[in-house]
């Protein structure tokens, strides 16, 4: 019920729940506790531990999409084509499940083609987090359109089949064929603008908690363990949803400590343009324990099929990292007699964690 600066009245909000429960499932007290006594004893290898909340605003007005759902008479094989772009997010997935949800088909007879504008022109963009919810939700109205459709040739079959009998799907499109029933459908989705002037539908909340530890004398991280904990709503696909936010952390992982953009002081050209200069995060910089886990039994009445996206909102969330590094970073500054704030900026690249860290050549010297 708490209203945003901006008018967004805070609606199915879970946060106080999930910062409750990863508190408990990654046992942060006790780890903070533990991090505080392995910093005591180690005086060039320090821990830090972060926990972070993320509120995340979805809002898909003004990015309409668009669905074309085909049926072959041959086999009964459906052709399906969206106006978003599949690039690995399971958007082609998620739009063939909608449509066997609606229709009650198998996944399997459902083939999705790629985008062409000269099919379906006009639509929004794939982007924001929001390309697949808006996709299903076209297919969704697609698949009703043709159902509504096959109803009447459907419940003819019905009443000549034995009690309790299945209509075949091929026989029931070959006799709506027969019938000059149009077996293609298209449908647009454009969402309205929020109630009250709001930018979003909704918000997709996580929690996310990361410990790291550094090496002070080569500011060398390494990512001990990341627990999220993501509200989805009703996941459209859980096995991708994780994807995706295991994809974002990562991706975030290289913004906050390894991908650095440097260039040359007199033309102002990019110096980190190869693999020698610009590191994205490789295996080892995956966190060697990773624990992802969906909110349960929190349906989300405000998005598409109850769910909420799930491409951006994690890789806000792995600011975490981010924190757990700079922690880490302050006891290694107390044991340096540096005490108060500093400044630090992204990406925290191994060179500025050991200057930060304090640590002067006289140290070393009797």
């Amino acid at each position: 019920g708490d209203v945003t600066p901006y008018g967004e009245v805070l609606q199915y909000c879970n946060i106080g729940t999930m910062l409750t429960a990863l508190t408990e499932s990654a046992s942060y007290t006790a780890r903070s506790a533990a991090v505080a006594a392995f910093n005591a004893a180690n005086r060039y290898v320090k821990r830090g531990i972060s926990m972070v909340p993320i509120k995340f605003g979805i809002g898909f007005s003004g990015n309409p999409m668009g669905c074309t759902i085909s049926v072959c008479t041959q086999d009964g094989s459906i052709i399906l084509q969206h106006t978003g772009t599949e690039i690995g997010q399971g958007i082609n997935v998620k739009c063939a499940q909608a449509a066997s949800l609606v229709l009650s088909v198998p996944f399997e007879i459902i083939r999705v083609v790629p985008t062409t504008t000269n099919a379906i022109p006009n639509a929004g963009v794939t982007g924001g987090s929001i390309g697949s919810e808006c996709c299903v939700a076209a297919t969704l109205s697609a698949a009703q359109q043709l159902l509504a459709r096959l109803a009447p040739i459907s419940e003819s079959l019905r009443a000549t089949a034995a009690p309790g009998a299945t209509v075949n799907w091929l026989t029931l499109i070959n006799q709506a064929w027969a019938a000059g029933v149009n077996l293609t459908s298209n449908a647009w989705f454009a969402a309205p603008p929020p109630a009250n002037n709001s930018p979003f539908n909704y918000d997709s909340y996580l929690v996310s908690c990361c410990e790291a530890q550094i090496d002070c004398l080569t500011g060398a991280v390494e990512i001990l363990r990341h627990d999220i904990l993501f509200d989805c709503g009703v996941s459209l696909n859980p096995a991708i949803d994780l994807g995706q936010i295991e994809g974002a952390t990562i991706m975030g992982l290289g913004y906050w400590l390894t991908e650095e953009l440097q260039y040359e002081p007199v033309s102002g050209a990019l110096a980190t343009d190869s693999t020698w200069t610009y590191k994205p995060p490789s295996a080892l910089d995956i966190p060697v324990d990773f624990r992802i886990s969906l909110l349960k039994d929190a349906p989300n009445p405000l998005g598409i099929l109850s769910s909420k996206a799930s491409g951006e909102p994690p890789l806000a969330g792995s600011n975490s990292i981010f924190f757990a590094v700079k922690a880490a970073i302050y006891a290694a500054r107390a044991d340096a007699g540096l005490n108060g704030y500093f400044a630090m900026n992204a990406p925290a690249t191994p060179a500025q964690i050991q200057q930060l860290c304090g640590i002067k050549w006289q140290s070393f010297t009797s």
